[in-house]
C-alpha cells in the first residue's frame, strides 16, 4: 500500500520528472520546479499561458510557438532566446531542436532539425510530421495516420517509409533496434534501420502497451484484460481477465508492476492500483479520498511511479504524491 505524503492543488498540466526535479503548471500559469527529493519548491516562473517546455539538468527550455527560450534555473537568467522561423519549435535533446510548420494550402509539413548553434542540420519536407524522437531516430506519420517513416539525425536523411493497411492508433515504441507501432486491429514490429517487418500480431481491440526492455516484454491492461507479449517473437505469453475496468492509456510500467487507474469491475468505484506482471494478479488497489465523496465525473489520471513514490492527479486536478509503505 501507499501512504499519502503531499497534495498540490490546481495542477493543470501533466507532471514531468527529471533527474532532480518535478515540474508542472498550475491554473495561474505558473511553472513550478520542485526538488524531487525534498518536495520543496526551487523556482516558480510566471507565464501568460502553459507553454511547452523541457528540463535538462539545470536548464529550462521553453517553447512559445516559434520561439525558444533557454533559462538557467539556478540564477533565473536567460541564456539564449531565438526565433525558429517556423510555426513551432520543440527540444529533442540539449543539442538538437525541431522547428516545424504545416502548410495547409499545400498539405505539407516542413521539419527542420536545428543544432544548438542554431545552424540547420537537415530538413524533411513533405507529407510526414514528426511524432516521436529516440536517440538518433525520428518517427514520422502522415495526417491520415496510414503512412509512417523513420529518419536518422546522424545520417541526416529519411531511412524508409511504408504505407499501412490500417491506421496508427496509439503511441509507438521506439529504440535503437526496432519500432513497434499499434494499429486499430494489429501490432507491428519493424526493424528500425530498414523498415522490414519482424512480426505482426492481430489484436481484437485497440490498446496502449508498456515496455520492459530488460525482459523484452510488452504489457497492456485494456478494460478487464491483462496481457503479455514477447517482443522478440510477437507471441502472446499471457492473457488474463481481471475484475477491473481500465482505460488502456491510463497504465504505467515500473519495476515488475503495471500500475493503472480506472474502476473496479462494478464500473463505479474509482481506483488506482497495480498488476504484478509475474503472475497477472492484482497486487493492490486504493482510492483517493475526495471531498464530497465520489460525486465527480471521470477517472484519475495515469499514475507515474519513480523510485519509492507514486504520483497521480485526481478529477479536480489535485496532484497526490504517495510513498510506498514499509520501504
Amino acid at each position: 500500500m501507499w501512504h499519502l505524503i503531499n497534495s498540490i492543488v490546481n495542477v493543470i498540466s501533466d507532471l514531468k520528472i527529471s533527474d532532480y526535479y518535478l515540474s508542472f503548471y498550475t491554473s495561474d500559469y505558473k511553472l513550478h520546479i520542485i526538488d524531487k527529493s525534498t518536495l520543496f519548491e526551487i523556482k516558480a516562473f510566471q507565464f501568460e499561458r502553459d507553454s511547452n517546455y523541457s528540463l535538462f539538468d539545470d536548464k529550462l527550455y521553453l517553447s512559445n510557438d516559434n520561439e525558444l527560450c533557454i533559462v538557467d534555473i539556478g540564477n533565473n537568467s536567460i541564456l539564449d532566446k531565438f526565433d525558429s522561423r517556423k510555426q513551432y519549435i520543440e527540444v529533442l535533446t540539449e543539442k538538437l531542436y525541431l522547428a516545424s510548420s504545416y502548410i495547409r494550402s499545400e498539405k505539407k509539413y516542413e521539419n527542420l532539425i536545428i543544432g544548438s548553434d542554431k545552424q540547420p542540420v537537415f530538413e524533411l519536407n513533405g507529407e510526414f510530421g514528426v511524432n516521436k524522437y529516440y536517440n538518433q531516430y525520428l518517427f514520422l506519420i502522415n495526417r491520415e495516420n496510414n503512412k509512417i517513416s523513420v529518419a536518422s539525425t546522424k545520417k541526416k536523411r529519411k531511412l524508409w517509409e511504408t504505407t499501412l493497411v490500417d491506421k496508427v492508433n496509439g503511441s509507438a515504441i521506439i529504440n535503437n533496434d526496432y519500432l513497434i507501432v499499434p494499429l486499430f486491429q494489429s501490432l507491428i514490429k519493424f526493424e528500425i534501420k530498414t523498415g522490414n517487418i519482424l512480426w505482426k500480431l492481430d489484436i481484437p481491440h485497440t490498446s496502449d502497451f508498456n515496455i520492459n526492455e530488460l525482459e523484452s516484454k510488452l504489457y497492456s491492461l485494456n478494460t478487464n484484460t491483462f496481457e503479455i507479449i514477447d517482443i522478440e517473437t510477437g507471441a502472446r505469453e499471457m492473457q488474463k481477465e481481471l475484475d477491473l475496468q481500465i482505460p488502456a492509456h491510463l497504465t504505467y510500467y515500473a519495476d515488475g508492476y503495471l500500475y493503472f487507474s480506472g474502476y473496479k469491475g462494478d464500473r463505479v468505484t474509482r481506483i488506482f492500483g497495480a498488476v504484478d506482471v509475474s503472475t497477472g494478479e492484482v497486487a493492490f488497489t486504493q482510492s483517493i479520498e475526495m471531498p464530497h465523496g465520489e460525486t465527480y465525473r471521470g477517472t484519475y489520471d495515469r499514475p507515474t511511479v519513480v523510485g519509492n513514490r507514486l504520483y497521480i492527479r485526481d478529477q479536480l486536478k489535485t496532484l497526490h504524491i504517495y510513498e510506498r509503505q514499509g520501504v
